[in-house]
């Protein structure tokens, strides 16, 4: 059988290759605007921006997928200790880190591709698209930490049930 930290990388890999192909329009798009683009300076920092920007999403939805991971064989520990009592917080900790983990995939599958209106209005037109990469992974992490809490109460339902201190 395949870990589950195998799964995940392998859907986060997917993910990514159907958003390059979903976004090569787009990306073709943005190539032409940025020809369209008469300073030499602006045009090479927006390319870069660009690359940038992706970069940091990889990387990211990378480092919070290494996390849930972590925790979810944290949750496995938890799981083999076999008490009833903690079953429903082993559950919702569970159903916690699936949530997360679709939504880490989801969002390693966008790709942020800046549409540019004008030369006049870059800077307008890359604050938003850093602004969306902003927010997006902001939404995914909150996601996350959720899960890291509930893996966390799970694992001090366990601790109280066996009169561990924790």
């Amino acid at each position: 059988t395949l870990r589950p930290s195998a799964i995940g990388k392998q859907d986060l890999e997917q993910r990514r290759q159907e958003a390059k192909e979903t976004f090569a329009k787009q990306r073709e798009a943005f190539q032409q605007k940025l020809q369209t683009i008469r300073d030499e300076k602006k045009k090479a920092l927006v390319a870069r921006l660009t690359t940038n920007l992706n970069n940091i999403n990889k990387k990211r939805t990378d480092k919070m997928l290494e996390q849930l991971n972590r925790i979810s064989k944290v949750l496995e520990k938890v799981k083999g200790k076999n008490v009833s009592a903690v079953e429903a917080a082993v559950g919702s900790a569970q159903s916690a880190i699936d949530a997360a983990k679709s939504a880490v995939a989801a969002q390693a599958g966008k790709e942020y591709v800046a549409t540019i209106t004008s030369e006049d209005n870059l800077r307008t037109d890359m604050g938003t698209i850093m602004k969306s990469l902003q927010s997006d992974l902001q939404a995914v992490h909150r996601l996350v930490v959720a899960a890291h809490k509930s893996v966390q109460e799970a694992v001090q339902a366990l601790a109280s049930v066996l009169g561990e201190k924790r």
